[in-house]
């Protein structure tokens, strides 16, 4: 897939940001395309009415932005997944890189916006297919990325939408998370569960985003490259992941070939395994921070 999209940005130079098709492990379509947060979509969110009508264009049009049947061929859209999307440097110049006021969620979002309001294209290319299997991670801690979600959301719209968009996105992050408290305490209370603790803390947390100002962006800038520097590099956080699950990654960037000019291992792990570091000391290519 690298080689086909590199060959598609060389040939369109207006194109900022191309994502390719994304498929589930069975090889079925994903949904990895969205037209941006509007008044009326986070609206019909705040209802739950895609999942009580997902087969309406009007109270499900996220659902609807792009499908295999709708669109064959590469066409400009919103915004794309940040499961893959390859950017092109000279745009990352002149915009900055992820914004990293977001922790995750949307931070793709306020990308692809950057880059329109920039003048560079953002384009879905289903020519070619990654496979991505789709919230392993988020399924481990489900009630923090509920949070991030919703502190997310009122920081995307505090900086793109208009006036009313920011006070309904804020109403709906607290109707929300006083409805998921109530339920979360209902819960508790009959039985002692940690995760309804957990839950608690998380909506609280995403109540308390909401009702503070929105702390602005914060997009580190990126300098035009040196002839010296490494032509590809792969950074690899290891949040929430141990060597077992990090070690099959390891190999793998390893083995290709050609292989990265530089691998940078990111250790989030409140305890950082030293295997991990130990790995990055023998190799020449990777870094360890």
């Amino acid at each position: 897939s690298i080689p086909m999209m590199t060959a598609y940005l060389d040939a369109h130079p207006d194109v900022g940001i191309l994502a390719p098709r994304l498929v589930y492990g069975d090889g079925s379509h994903q949904l990895s395309v969205n037209p941006f947060p509007s008044f009326w979509s986070t609206l019909t969110q705040f209802f739950r009415l895609p999942r009580l009508l997902p087969e309406s264009r009007l109270f499900a049009p996220h659902r609807f932005a792009l499908t295999p049947r709708d669109y064959p061929r590469a066409v400009e859209v919103d915004w794309v997944s940040g499961a893959c999307l390859m950017a092109r440097r000279q745009m990352l110049e002149e915009i900055g890189l992820l914004d990293e006021t977001f922790f995750m969620y949307y931070e793709e979002t306020d990308l692809c916006r950057r880059a329109w309001e920039a003048g560079w294209k953002v384009v879905y290319d289903p020519t070619t297919s990654v496979v991505h299997h789709g919230r392993k991670s988020a399924a481990k801690e489900l009630p923090a990325c509920l949070e991030h979600a919703q502190r997310s959301l009122v920081h995307f719209v505090s900086r793109h939408g208009s006036a009313a968009h920011r006070i309904l996105s804020r109403t709906t992050v607290l109707l929300n998370c006083a409805a998921w408290s109530s339920l979360a305490w209902l819960r508790s209370w009959r039985r002692s569960d940690p995760s309804e603790a957990r839950r608690l803390a998380s909506c609280r947390a995403a109540a308390s985003a909401a009702l503070r100002r929105d702390p602005g962006p914060r997009i580190p800038t990126i300098r035009p490259r040196p002839a010296s520097l490494p032509t590809a590099s792969v950074v690899l956080p290891t949040y929430r992941r141990g060597w077992e699950d990090i070690f099959p990654t390891l190999e793998a960037l390893a083995a290709q070939d050609p292989p990265p000019q530089e691998v940078v291992i990111v250790d989030q792990t409140p305890r950082p395994d030293p295997r991990i570091e130990a790995w990055a000391r023998s190799h020449a290519r990777a870094r360890y921070a």
